[in-house]
């Protein structure tokens, strides 16, 4: 699982986001701490649940593809 938090060059909290059809691969968005926060707290709960991480959105539709 990645992590789609990091921090700026002033160490303040980012967003990393893809905006592909505007060609801006690694975007960094502010973020507010306490917003940081709760992401990475709900980062490690994921992680947690799924030690092996959690199958990928494409998997997914796959599965559900398979059983029509």
């Amino acid at each position: 699982m990645r992590n789609a938090t990091g921090c700026d060059s002033q160490g303040k909290p980012v967003l990393l986001c893809n905006n592909r059809k505007k060609q801006r691969i690694g975007r960094q968005l502010p973020l507010h701490e306490p917003t940081a926060q709760l992401i990475t707290t709900q980062q490690k709960r994921v992680r947690e649940r799924f030690p092996d991480g959690p199958p990928s959105t494409a998997d997914q539709r796959f599965e559900r593809r398979a059983k029509r």
